[in-house]
């Protein structure tokens, strides 16, 4: 909870730094900072502030209220482009895929950028060993470190993967393998 008590123990005059246009305050708020300023009795003062306060909760919740029905617009917009691209292929469509939506990187074709995400990607490979499942990343020394975190003490059973065999013959490759249960309970 905020202090909600006055603690008067700086004598100094503010020096606030100039860091906002005082073109766009709203009239409203302009005029109360003002009576804030030089108003003589305290409940002057008190009533412009509180009525600044209450003019910027609405003036916040008009903005609220205007960025949430321009989301709701943006999603009906995209859900729209979506379905009319889904029913065609066409230049647009690859020209936007050069793009990722999650990375926002941009490639100059979309051959780069599919290439891109597969030498850079994880794949599993559909082969078991017993009960070891290969995990193949070509890129495993240039964006990984390991780090041993240590033990966990607990009394609950629990299932457990251990990377094994990462050697410097093989290193690209490392193995999942279950080595026991955890007592969690």
């Amino acid at each position: 909870m905020a202090k909600q008590q006055a603690n008067y123990h700086d004598p100094e005059s503010n020096n606030f730094p100039d860091d906002y246009d005082t073109g766009k305050i709203d009239d409203r708020v302009r005029k109360r900072t003002q009576a804030v300023r030089e108003k003589m009795y305290g409940k002057d003062v008190r009533g412009a502030m509180a009525q600044a306060e209450e003019i910027s909760s609405v003036v916040a919740t008009e903005a609220h209220d205007i960025s949430s029905g321009t989301k709701r617009r943006q999603d009906q917009l995209e859900d729209r482009y979506d379905k009319q691209i889904a029913g065609n292929t066409d230049v647009n469509e690859v020209i936007d895929a050069r793009t990722s939506g999650i990375t926002d990187e941009s490639f100059p074709t979309l051959r780069r950028r599919i290439d891109s995400v597969e030498q850079n990607s994880i794949s599993f490979i559909s082969r078991k060993t017993e009960d070891s499942l290969i995990l193949e990343d070509d890129q495993f020394t240039k964006n990984h470190e390991l780090v041993n975190l240590g033990t966990v003490d607990t009394k609950r059973f629990e299932g457990g993967l251990v990377i094994d065999n990462v050697g410097p013959d093989d290193s690209s490759t490392f193995y999942f393998e279950k080595v026991g249960e955890l007592d969690v309970s």
